[in-house]
């Protein structure tokens, strides 16, 4: 950072994101950067290039004006060469944008770019983990191999970003990444749902489902297997024994839809159980659900269960990564143990069973959305952090920022 810049307090930031598929970082990032640029700071987004079959969310980083850059080679899947591109490629954007930090999200990204930033010189790194791939993503080898190059890719990072202080511990505690004094929690800035459906007034007449009267189960999200929504339709088989009037909407899409598909028609829930794909109308989703569950086997941030508690819809899920710091068992809706159907039907079925609750459960979720934090605080947080790790602070003393995330002391 020039010397004339670091007095004026100017700061240009390079932040760089795998894809901007539908999900909670695509959904809650471009929001975050929009305050930043409002604040003062010159951003850039850099995100590679969606897979086949899943649903692009470039566009809303476009509407918010967000100045972005395209990785074409960084994909998901491994392949030596297309990553050395991708590589080169950010090298290149750090050069012609000479950005004062960077920040990376999710995993590709954050290899690819740290290990650019940290060759070109870069003043400040960081990474934010919205989730990480060590559970329920590869085969014990591969996640040992990824596990290694996390813990090597640490000694570059000069701020690790987490969402929650349960995602700390684990990430300190069980997979030994980084030091304590590197850790920064900051809540995410989850934005509200659109409730307009979608711009060119498509999706704007009524749901067709014809379930009126019924209760209505949804789950949200990419249908791949660290999502685990075999566990779903094994909570919903035991929902349907006991509560046959029940319905299901599965709002996503992935690799594994046809499976899912084939076993609803093989065990004869079809009439049941409704797959919609990938939808832009969620706030039109949301309002015709009554319980809202989710399966992970690791989640970083629950962004579907924040979702439905804003729309005041108690909810249902696995007690997995950050999930207890965002849903407290008992208040805005259930935790049930990863892998346990039955616990988890169980819980859906008191919620069928006791309206009542549902309110109260509904209300709580809405009332802890509204006292939570939105884009703009996450926003501001991560100004305080930048700040802080170049040496600018208000006054021109250095600002700090504390292991949980809070302005530190003086």
């Amino acid at each position: 950072m020039d010397a004339m810049a670091k007095r004026r307090g100017e700061i240009r930031v390079l932040h760089v994101i795998a894809r901007l598929n539908v999900g909670g970082p695509a959904r809650i990032l471009p929001h975050v950067l929009h305050d930043l640029r409002r604040s003062g700071v010159s951003v850039l987004l850099a995100s590679g290039s969606v897979e086949p079959g899943e649903a692009d969310m470039s566009d809303l980083a476009k509407r918010l004006g967000i100045p972005t850059a395209t990785v074409p080679q960084m994909r998901r899947s491994l392949s030596p060469l297309s990553d050395l591109r991708a590589y080169r490629r950010v090298r290149s954007l750090i050069r012609s944008f000479r950005p004062d930090v960077v920040h990376t999200h999710t995993a590709k990204a954050g290899a690819l770019g740290r290990r650019a930033a940290w060759a070109e010189g870069t003043d400040l790194i960081v990474h934010t983990y919205h989730g990480h791939v060590f559970d329920g993503y590869f085969d014990p080898i591969r996640t040992r191999l990824f596990l290694g190059i996390e813990r090597r890719l640490a000694s570059v990072t000069h701020r690790i970003c987490v969402l929650s202080r349960q995602q700390k511990r684990e990430l300190l505690e069980r997979y030994r990444i980084g030091t304590e004094d590197r850790y920064a929690v900051i809540p995410p800035g989850v934005a509200p749902v659109e409730r307009d459906g979608d711009r060119d007034g498509s999706e704007s007449a009524p749901l067709p489902l014809g379930w009126e009267g019924r209760t209505v189960v949804g789950i949200v999200g990419r249908i791949v297997p660290v999502k685990n929504h075999g566990l779903f339709l094994d909570a919903a088989r035991r929902i349907l024994n006991s509560a046959p009037e029940t319905r299901f909407l599965v709002v996503g899409d992935g690799p594994l839809r046809g499976a899912l598909e084939s076993r609803v028609r093989r065990e004869g829930w079809s009439d049941a159980i409704r797959f919609l794909g990938w939808r832009r109308d969620l706030a039109r989703l949301y309002e015709v659900m009554d319980i809202v569950i989710l399966t992970s086997k690791n989640e970083g941030v629950p962004v579907s269960l924040l979702e439905a508690m804003e729309f005041g819809i108690p909810v249902v899920s696995t007690d997995v990564g950050g999930v207890a710091d965002f849903v407290s068992h008992g208040a805005e809706g259930f935790l049930a143990p990863s892998g346990d159907a039955e616990g988890l039907s169980r819980s859906v079925l008191r919620l069928i069973e006791d309206p009542g609750l549902r309110r109260r459960m509904g209300n709580a979720g809405t009332i802890r959305v509204a006292s939570g934090t939105g884009p703009e605080a996450q926003a501001r947080a991560l100004l305080d952090l930048y700040r802080g790790g170049l040496g600018i602070g208000l006054g021109g003393s250095p600002a700090r920022v504390s292991a949980d995330g809070e302005p530190a002391e003086a």
